[in-house]
């Protein structure tokens, strides 16, 4: 857990300053501050260093630009945690490495907002929500949850095919201002669970935010009374136990209905299911051709549990509003945050997009610390690539279009991230008020 930063200056003749802090209220001694200079100072190599040092029950992470000491003396960027704490330290090195490049290639107070906006992320806090993956054996729901959650290709998922899911399974992933957790419940045991009868010390829908309910478009012309009723089962199991539970219902595996058959097989599914299911009611797979469907169906999911996702989904959308054959993608690491695209832009530029991204992901593993932005220029459309200051480190966007030139796509994306630093101050500032009106309500 990280319990405080420090931006600190040694002056020849006044000691260690200390520039800026975080929590306003967190303290360093001038003692621990003298002991990680002279820690960095052992190596007289002029290169820039982290260090990790054990004081008092704590640990502290030091960044020092030592190519810059000659000019400008002795900086540090200190990370402090607690001592007892299972922390991955590589991770937060890693993200330490990247905010000391960047905060000390500024300077003045520049500096001290940019080691304020690196520093409140490392104390953002996160609502904790919880997604139930449901369906029979086979069906794709861990496909799914790889592909989104941890950005596995979908060609990857084809090829090799996943050992099945059993009893139940549980993940957590860092999403932008969740901590979420999705079980995985393995098919051949839904319908032990489906019947309210049946005991047992594992409950699956146990504090479950959203319930995600998948089937297999094959299975329809013979399985599709089995469909209904096991979506009528988990909507009383919703309604019976008051989980106030979202409920979403995906048609998987779409590319095995023949393309021309597609439109009147959507229309017996909607005409057959309940009403009530029909607006949360989407058809996807993990072909690459129709990727976008997939993605842009669990942005929906995401979405009613996340309001940081619906924030940037109305940035992004607002932003290539009146563009034309225009997306716009975001990529966490190797997973796709958020998609939008004008109406117009082509589906089947989707496809070329996601191949893309991953040949990149490739690259960026060995490439990171060197990578800031890439253009390409294809048959039919430009193509912008660079990295992006949001939320957390390792965030790029793809900006694709058939109209605009490079110009205007590095134009957009500026636009873009000047919304986002505002979106964030925004959001820091809601939660604030949100937090003093919960107090004052409990008074």
């Amino acid at each position: 857990m990280v319990i405080g930063l420090v931006l600190t200056h040694w002056d020849t003749q006044l000691g260690p300053l200390i520039m800026a802090r975080y929590p306003n209220n967190f303290q360093v001694s001038k003692d621990e501050i003298n002991k990680i200079l002279m820690t960095h100072s052992i190596s007289k190599e002029m290169t820039n260093e982290i260090i990790e040092i054990r004081l008092k029950e704590k640990i502290f992470l030091s960044y020092c630009p030592k190519k810059q000491i000659p000019v400008n003396g002795y900086s540090m960027m200190i990370i402090v945690l607690n001592l007892n704490e299972k922390l991955l330290f590589d991770g937060i090195k890693n993200q330490l490495n990247e905010i000391g490049e960047n905060l000390f290639n500024r300077s003045g107070n520049e500096q001290i907002k940019e080691f304020h906006h690196y520093a409140s992320k490392f104390f953002q806090k996160k609502s904790s929500r919880k997604i139930l993956f449901i369906g029979s054996s086979a069906v794709g729901k861990t496909s799914i949850k790889k592909l989104f959650f941890e950005g596995i290709p979908s060609e990857s998922l084809l090829d090799l095919p996943l050992e099945p899911t059993y009893g139940l399974v549980q993940f957590n992933y860092d999403w932008l201002d969740l901590d979420l957790g999705v079980a995985d419940l393995a098919g051949q045991e839904m319908d032990h669970f489906l019947n309210e009868s049946f005991e047992s010390e594992i409950d699956p829908f146990d504090s479950v935010d959203a319930i995600l309910y998948i089937f297999d478009s094959t299975y329809w012309d013979t399985n599709s009374r089995e469909i209904v009723q096991h979506i009528q089962k988990i909507q009383d199991i919703n309604t019976n136990r008051d989980l106030k539970s979202q409920f979403f219902v995906f048609c998987h595996k779409l590319d095995l209905i023949p393309t021309c058959d597609q439109q009147s097989f959507k229309n017996e599914i909607k005409y057959t299911l309940p009403a009530s299911v029909q607006s949360n009611l989407f058809f996807t797979s993990i072909k690459s051709s129709m990727l976008h469907q997939l993605i842009r169906s669990m942005q929906v999911v995401i979405g009613t549990l996340s309001p940081q996702t619906n924030y940037l989904e109305e940035i992004l959308f607002e932003t290539i509003s009146e563009k034309k054959n225009t997306a716009v993608i975001i990529l966490n690491e190797k997973r796709i945050l958020l998609s939008a695209s004008t109406e117009d832009f082509k589906i089947i530029n989707y496809s070329h997009i996601f191949s893309f991204i991953s040949s990149m992901n490739l690259l960026l593993d060995d490439f990171k610390s060197e990578f800031t932005q890439l253009q390409l220029k294809g048959n039919r459309f430009n193509l912008h690539f660079s990295s992006i200051e949001w939320l957390s480190e390792g965030e790029c966007i793809i900006l694709i279009s058939e109209c605009l030139s490079f110009k205007e796509l590095s134009l957009l994306k500026e636009s873009i991230q000047y919304s986002l630093i505002y979106l964030e101050t925004s959001y820091e500032k809601s939660s604030d008020n949100l937090s003093i009106d919960q107090k004052n309500s409990s008074k």
